[in-house]
């Protein structure tokens, strides 16, 4: 996440859930985590609108896809589902967010299947 709301961060602290924010990837994009199992979310607002402008909130100093597939790779979890929020397709110049998200799910499928 680049931008969480108040309501956001106390609903993880609440539930468990663990937040990752582009700051944290930026310093090291080895992200540890505590846990043996994982839903991962993607939120494609997380990439920098050059690499996925068809997004619901596009904003400059996000991502690349190579540093989002560099953290998917770095994890070290049991993934059990993913999903990924706001593409948006009316906004998506020559579909590169699309390909953007097709890089994300393909990554997300093999480190799946290899740590099985």
């Amino acid at each position: 996440m680049r931008a969480p709301t108040r309501e956001q961060v106390e609903f993880a602290k609440e539930h468990g859930v663990k937040i990752i924010s582009a700051s944290e990837i930026y310093q090291s994009p080895r992200v540890h985590v505590s846990f043996e199992k994982a839903y991962l979310s993607f939120d494609m607002d997380v990439l920098d609108p050059a690499f996925a402008p068809g997004v619901g909130n596009p904003e400059p100093g996000g991502l690349s896809t190579r540093e989002l597939v560099e953290v998917i790779k770095s994890l070290n979890v049991e993934i059990i589902a993913f999903d990924i929020v706001e593409l948006n397709p009316k906004y998506d110049y020559k579909g590169i967010s699309a390909f953007a998200a097709a890089k994300i799910i393909r990554e997300v499928l093999g480190k799946a299947a290899k740590t099985k």
